[in-house]
C-alpha cells in the first residue's frame, strides 16, 4: 500500500489493521441472514453484493433466514432448503439487523451498522437483547455505536478483542472516473409527495431545479401503489434492479453522488451506503458533514452546510455541480484518490478477508473468556416422562456433544419405558455414557418428585443439572454455565438464555422456527414464571437448604423449589448467552398424567419455604408466590377469578389451566384432555353484576376422538353445579359451541363448578392395535369464557359490503380495546386492537378482508400478527404501503352465530400525530366475502364470463375472451373445497397456463404455494402447459377447509412496448395467461 498517501491520522490505523490481515483467503463459508426474504430492498441488495465480494476473494456465501434455512449460495450451488445450516455447513454467521438475533449454535457477528436512535425507535429493550444474543460484532469505525455494542456484551463477561471492520460497502467494480462538463447528479428514492404525503422531502425543490436544467439522473419505482411517482420528470431513467452492481454502474454513469446523511446516522457516527457507492463508481461526491468524512474522505468529498435553510441548501449544491462540470480534472483526480482508497481500505471484499483471516483467534479468545478451562465432571439428571424414544435420543446426542465438561447421566424414567420402548436406547447409551444410572418409576401410580428426590441424594459432583426431554442445548452450554460458577463462588446456580422451537408451516413447508425468549433470568422469575429445566446448572450447595421430603411431595415443580431453596444460600448468576432451546412439542409427557395439582404443589413450596432467612437474591420468603395462606390449618381450597368477557386458553403456559381441577390432565401445546369420564372447570366470576339481568352465556372450544369400534362423534354434556344445561356433538378441533347459562346462577355464593363429560373415553391405540396413551382420552379443552348477554349488539357487517372504519363512519361499536379512532382505526402502541362483529350466514366459509397501512409515514411495520377468535392466527411480513389481509372465516371458528373478535398487533410502534401518541398500524376498512365452492371434476374458465372468474383474487387483471392476464409479480386463486370423504390417492389442482418472455427474451420462473406452503415450480415459457400440482395433504380437512393458491414470479414481468414506436403500449405488467384451472383426485 505504498502508493496511499493518507491526509489524516485516521487512516495509519485502516492500513494497519489490513496490513496485518491480509493473508490469502480461500474456502471459507460464511452465512449471511437476510432478515425478510421475502422482500427485495436495500438489505437484499447488500446480500447480493456480499455474494460478488466472496466469489471475488474465494469464498462462499451462503444466505439464510432468521431460523436458520438457506435460500441460496453464492456460487449457485444446490442448499438443502429442508434444514436450518450447521456447523458442518459454515465457518460463522454474519447478522445485519438487530431482527436477525442468534438462534443457531454457530459462532456470530452482529453488524453495527443502526444509528443509536433507531434502537429506541424499534424498541429499545427487544433489539438490544437480539443484537446481545451474538457472539461477537463488526464496527463501521463509528466510537459511539461500537462503545454501546461492546457495553452491551461486557455485561456477560465478553470483553471481545477490537472489532474487525464491515463498511456499507459494496464489492469492488473495475470502473473508471468519467466525470466530465456534461455530469449528472444521481438520486433514486421514490417522490413521497405524488403519493399524497403532506410533507414534501427535503429536497424536491432542488430536484425539481436540476430536472428542470437536465441535471440529474432520477431512479425509482415506475409504479409505486397504482401511482406513477415520478410521473411528469423528463430526467426519470426508470428503474435498478436489486443485483449488487447496477447501482454503482449507474452512478459511474452520471457521474456525481449526493450522499446526504440523516441526523441520527450523522449524531451515531454511522455512515449510509451511498458514499461508498460513489467512491466504488469513481464519482465526485457531495455531502454534508460526518464524522467519518473528516476521519477518512475530507480530502476528496465536496461538502455542504446543512444548517441552513432548503434554498441555501440548494444554492450550495447548484454551486458545487457547476464547480464539478467546469473543472473536471480536478473532480476526476478526487475520484480516482477516493476509488483508490475504498478499493484498498474500505471495499467488501477486504473487510470480509480481513475478518476470515482473523476468524479462528477470535473464538479462541472467547472460548478463553468464556468456557471452563478444564473438562468438568457434571451430573446431568435426565426426567424423561414419556413413553417416546426418539426425544430422549436427541437429547442424548445434545449431551454427547458438549464441550469441556463430563457428563454422568441419571435417568428417571418410567419402568414401562426401560423394558420397552426405550431398552435398545439405553443398551447403546450405556456405551457412549460409561456410569450410566437408571431410577425406574411407575408414573401411573408414582409422582416425579418422589423420584427426584431419591436422585438427589446421591449428587457426588461439584456441580449438577436437571434437564427433560424438550431441551436441546449448544454444545458450549453446560461448559459456559460451568465458567459463571468457577468465576463467582458466591453463587449457587448459574442460568443461560433461552430459544423456543416450534413447528411451523404444514406438508412440503413444514420448518422448525426459533425465537429469542430472553437472554437473562431475573431470580424473582423463580416465583410464578415457566420454568425451563436445561436452562440452570446448580452448585452441590444449592441442595444445602433442600428440604427433600418437600420435594418429594411434587410433580413437575421440582425445579422451582430447588430454586427458590437454593437462593437461600447464593445467588444467581447469568451467563447472558442463549444457549438452551426449549423444543415445545417434545415437551409432552404422553401417557403419564399430573398426580399433584399445581395449587396443591404451590402449597408445598410455601410450607417449605416458611420462615427461612436467605442471603442470596431470591428475597428468601413466600412474598410472590402463587395466593394461598401460609397458615396450613387455615388454607382454603383456592379457586381463580374469570373475569368476564375473557378467553381463557388451557395449554401449556397458558392461565386457564389454573381453572382445571378433577378429571383433566396436565396441559399440552394446545389444548388439556379430560382423562376419564369428566372434567371439572371451577371459577367465581368478576363483574357477573354488569350482565343484563344476570344472563351469561358460556362459551366453550372444545375437540373430541370418534369411538375407536363405531366411528361414532364425540358429543360432550355439560352441567352447572350439577345442573344439565348442554348436550352437543362436538369436531375434531377447534368446535366452538355457547351456552346460555342458568339465570342468576353467578350471583348464588360461592364458585361455579362446570363439568364436562364426553360421550366417551378409551386409551390411544397405533395402527397395530398397541397402547400408546394409557389415558383415558374422549374430549379435550382449547379455552372458554364467560360474556354478558346483550351487553351491546355486535355491528352486522354485511357480505361483499366494504366498511370504512373511521369515526365518520360510525364504527364505534366496532372498536372493543386498543385503539383509538379518527380517521382510521390506529393500533395503539404495538397493539393489540381488538374489533368485534357479526357476520352473515352466507359468509361462512369466507373471508374477512382488512385493508392495513402504515399510521403516519412511509415505513410500514416489520410484523403484523392477527387471531379470529383467539383459534386463529397468523404472522405476516407486509410487503406494500397498502395491504389487504385476508382472514379465514370456518364454521368452526366463529360457530352458529357469526361472533367474531379479530385481534391485530404490529411492531414497531412509531410516534404519529402532533399529540406524540405511539402507534404501529392504521385499520382502514373491512370486507367480508363468501368463498365460492371449488368442486372436484370441474373446470373452471378465467375468460370473461367464465365460471372462473369468481375465484380470482389480487395479481389479476381484467378477463379477456378466451383467457385473462396477470398483472404484476404474484397473483392468487381463493375459495372453498368443501366437505368430502377421504380416499386414497392426492388432490390435484390443474391450470392451463402460458409465460410471456422477460425483455430480454429469458423466461421467467414461477413458485406454487398453497395456504403459504411450497407446492412447486413451472418455467412460464410461451406456449400452453397444462400444470399440475398436489394440496399438501395437511392442508386437508373432512369438513372442508379454504384454499389460497399463490404464484409468485421470480422477477418482475415488464410492460408491454411498441417496438415500432419505442414507447409503452401496455402499462401492465403481464407476467401469465390463465385459460383455466380445476380440482380433482388422482387415484
Amino acid at each position: 500500500m505504498d502508493n496511499i498517501a493518507p491526509t489524516m491520522n485516521d487512516l495509519h490505523h485502516l492500513v494497519e489493521y489490513f496490513e496485518k490481515n491480509k493473508a490469502q483467503v480461500s474456502g471459507a463459508r460464511i452465512a449471511v441472514s437476510l432478515t425478510w426474504p421475502e422482500i427485495k430492498n436495500a438489505e437484499y441488495e447488500v446480500i447480493k453484493r456480499f455474494c460478488i465480494a466472496a466469489e471475488n476473494i474465494g469464498a462462499k456465501v451462503v444466505v439464510i433466514d432468521n431460523d436458520g434455512y438457506p435460500h441460496w449460495a453464492s456460487d449457485d450451488s444446490a442448499v438443502d432448503k429442508s434444514r436450518p445450516v450447521s456447523r458442518d455447513d459454515i465457518d460463522f454467521i454474519i447478522s445485519l439487523h438487530f431482527e436477525s438475533p442468534k438462534v443457531l449454535d454457530i459462532y456470530s457477528y452482529y453488524a453495527i451498522w443502526q444509528p443509536l436512535q433507531f434502537y429506541q425507535d424499534f424498541g429499545y429493550q427487544a433489539t438490544t437483547v437480539k443484537l446481545a444474543s451474538h457472539d461477537d460484532a463488526l464496527s463501521c469505525s463509528s466510537n459511539l455505536c461500537d462503545a454501546h455494542v461492546r457495553s452491551l456484551l461486557r455485561a456477560t463477561g465478553r470483553n471481545p478483542l477490537p472489532f474487525p471492520y464491515l463498511f456499507h460497502s459494496p464489492a469492488t467494480l473495475d470502473l473508471t472516473p468519467r466525470i466530465t462538463s456534461e455530469s449528472r447528479l444521481f438520486y433514486i428514492g421514490i417522490n413521497w409527495e405524488r403519493l399524497g404525503q403532506a410533507r414534501k422531502g427535503r429536497f424536491h425543490d432542488l430536484f425539481r431545479l436540476l430536472d428542470a436544467d437536465g441535471v440529474i439522473d432520477i431512479y425509482g419505482p415506475r409504479s409505486f401503489l397504482g401511482v406513477q411517482p415520478w410521473e411528469g420528470y423528463k430526467t426519470y431513467r426508470g428503474e435498478i434492479p436489486f443485483d449488487g452492481v447496477s447501482v454503482v454502474k449507474a452512478l459511474n454513469r452520471s457521474g456525481i453522488c449526493f450522499a446526504m446523511s440523516s441526523d441520527a446516522h450523522r449524531s451515531s457516527g454511522v455512515m449510509s451506503n451511498r458514499l461508498f457507492e460513489g467512491l466504488a463508481a469513481g464519482t465526485a461526491i457531495i455531502a454534508n458533514s460526518h464524522p467519518i468524512i473528516d476521519k477518512y474522505f475530507s480530502d476528496i468529498v465536496y461538502q455542504i452546510s446543512d444548517t441552513e435553510d432548503e434554498n441555501e441548501i440548494t444554492f450550495q449544491v447548484l454551486n458545487i455541480i457547476d464547480e464539478i462540470r467546469r473543472d473536471p480534472e480536478e473532480a476526476n483526480r478526487r475520484a480516482r484518490v477516493g476509488q483508490q482508497r475504498f478499493a484498498e481500505l474500505f471495499s467488501l471484499e477486504r473487510c470480509l478477508g480481513a475478518l476470515i483471516h482473523q476468524h479462528d483467534s477470535r473464538v479462541a479468545d472467547w472460548q478463553h473468556r468464556m468456557l471452563a478451562a478444564d473438562k468438568t465432571p457434571v451430573t446431568i439428571f435426565v426426567m424423561h416422562r414419556s413413553m417416546a424414544a426418539a426425544p430422549l435420543e436427541q437429547l442424548f446426542q445434545s449431551i454427547w456433544a458438549q464441550v469441556g465438561i463430563e457428563a454422568r447421566i441419571v435417568l428417571i424414567c418410567d419402568c414401562k419405558f426401560a423394558t420397552g420402548p426405550g431398552k435398545a436406547l439405553l443398551e447403546t447409551a450405556g456405551a457412549d455414557f460409561p456410569g450410566l444410572q437408571t431410577i425406574q418409576r411407575n408414573f401411573q401410580m408414582t409422582n416425579s418428585g418422589s423420584a427426584m428426590a431419591e436422585a438427589l441424594r446421591s449428587v457426588e459432583t461439584e456441580y449438577f443439572a436437571i434437564l427433560d426431554s424438550a431441551c436441546q442445548p449448544f454444545e458450549t452450554h453446560f461448559s459456559s454455565l460451568v465458567r459463571k460458577l468457577a468465576d463467582d463462588n458466591t453463587a449457587c446456580a448459574a442460568v443461560s438464555g433461552l430459544i423456543e422451537e416450534t413447528p411451523e408451516g404444514l406438508g412440503l413447508g413444514a420448518r422448525r422456527k426459533r425465537t429469542l425468549s430472553g437472554l437473562y433470568f431475573a431470580p424473582e422469575d423463580a416465583k410464578t414464571a415457566p420454568l425451563v429445566s436445561g436452562r440452570f446448572l446448580f452448585r452441590r450447595s444449592a441442595l444445602d437448604g433442600l428440604n427433600l421430603d418437600s420435594l418429594s411431595l411434587l410433580d413437575g415443580e421440582e425445579l422451582r423449589l430447588l430454586l427458590l431453596s437454593g437462593g437461600q444460600v447464593g445467588g444467581l448468576v447469568n451467563t447472558g448467552a442463549a444457549t438452551c432451546v426449549h423444543v415445545a412439542e417434545r415437551a409432552r409427557t404422553q401417557g403419564f398424567s399430573i398426580l399433584v395439582s399445581e395449587a396443591m404443589q404451590q402449597q408445598f413450596i410455601r410450607d417449605a419455604l416458611q420462615g427461612q432467612q436467605g442471603k442470596g437474591p431470591f428475597a428468601s420468603n413466600t412474598a410472590g408466590l402463587p395466593t394461598g395462606s401460609t397458615d396450613v390449618s387455615k388454607t382454603l381450597p383456592y379457586v381463580p377469578i374469570a373475569h368476564l368477557g375473557e378467553m381463557y386458553k388451557t395449554a401449556q403456559g397458558q392461565v386457564g389451566k389454573r381453572f382445571l381441577t378433577r378429571g383433566f390432565s396436565h396441559p399440552e401445546e394446545q389444548a388439556t384432555w379430560i382423562d376419564g369420564q369428566s372434567g371439572d372447570l371451577v371459577f367465581h366470576i368478576e363483574g357477573a353484576a354488569d350482565a343484563h339481568d344476570g344472563e351469561l352465556d358460556l362459551v366453550l372450544v372444545l375437540g373430541g376422538r370418534p369411538a375407536r369400534a363405531t366411528a361414532r362423534q364425540q358429543h360432550c354434556r355439560v352441567s352447572v353445579n350439577g345442573i344439565g344445561i348442554a348436550y352437543f356433538p362436538v369436531g375434531a378441533a377447534n368446535d366452538r359451541h355457547v351456552v346460555h347459562l342458568p339465570v342468576g346462577c353467578a350471583n348464588r355464593g360461592g364458585p361455579l363448578r362446570v363439568t364436562l363429560a364426553p360421550d366417551h373415553h378409551e386409551p390411544v391405540v397405533d395402527a397395530a392395535g398397541n397402547v400408546v396413551d394409557q389415558r383415558q382420552l374422549g374430549l379435550f379443552l382449547q379455552a372458554f369464557g364467560i360474556f354478558a348477554r346483550k351487553v351491546r349488539a355486535l355491528p352486522l357487517l354485511k357480505t361483499s359490503e366494504v366498511k370504512a372504519i373511521s369515526a365518520a363512519a360510525g364504527s364505534e361499536k366496532l372498536i372493543v380495546s386498543g385503539g383509538v379512532l379518527s380517521d382510521a382505526a390506529e393500533v395503539s402502541g404495538e397493539g393489540p386492537l381488538v374489533l368485534r362483529f357479526q357476520v352473515q350466514e352466507d359468509c361462512v366459509p369466507g373471508w374477512i378482508i382488512l385493508k392495513v397501512a402504515s399510521p403516519g409515514t412511509a415505513k410500514l411495520p416489520e410484523q403484523i400478527h392477527y387471531t379470529l377468535n383467539g383459534l386463529y392466527s397468523r404472522t405476516i411480513t407486509p410487503t406494500r404501503l397498502i395491504e389487504e389481509i385476508f382472514i379465514p372465516v370456518l364454521p368452526q371458528v366463529v360457530g352458529s352465530d357469526g361472533q367474531c373478535e379479530v385481534a391485530i398487533s404490529a411492531a414497531p410502534a412509531i410516534i404519529v400525530g402532533e399529540d406524540g401518541r405511539y402507534a404501529s398500524l392504521k385499520v382502514l376498512s373491512m370486507e367480508t366475502r363468501s368463498a365460492p365452492a371449488i368442486q372436484l371434476d370441474t373446470i373452471y374458465q378465467t375468460k370473461r364470463d367464465g365460471s372462473g372468474v369468481p375465484f380470482l383474487g389480487r395479481g389479476f387483471s381484467k378477463p379477456e375472451t378466451s383467457h385473462v392476464w396477470t398483472d404484476g409479480p404474484s397473483f392468487e386463486i381463493r375459495g372453498f373445497i368443501p366437505p368430502m370423504e377421504p380416499t386414497d390417492g392426492e388432490l390435484l389442482v390443474e391450470c392451463l397456463v402460458s409465460g410471456r418472455p422477460l425483455r430480454d427474451g429469458s423466461v421467467n420462473t414461477c413458485r406454487i404455494l398453497i395456504n403459504g406452503i411450497e407446492a412447486g415450480m413451472f418455467r412460464a415459457t410461451k406456449g400452453w402447459q397444462r400444470l399440475s400440482f398436489s394440496i399438501p395433504g395437511t392442508n386437508q380437512s373432512r369438513g372442508g377447509f379454504l384454499v389460497t393458491i399463490s404464484f409468485v414470479l421470480e422477477q418482475m414481468p415488464d410492460p408491454v412496448k411498441d417496438r415500432a414506436l419505442n414507447d409503452v403500449a401496455d402499462d401492465r405488467r403481464l407476467g401469465v395467461q390463465f385459460a383455466s384451472f380445476g380440482l380433482k383426485r388422482q387415484i
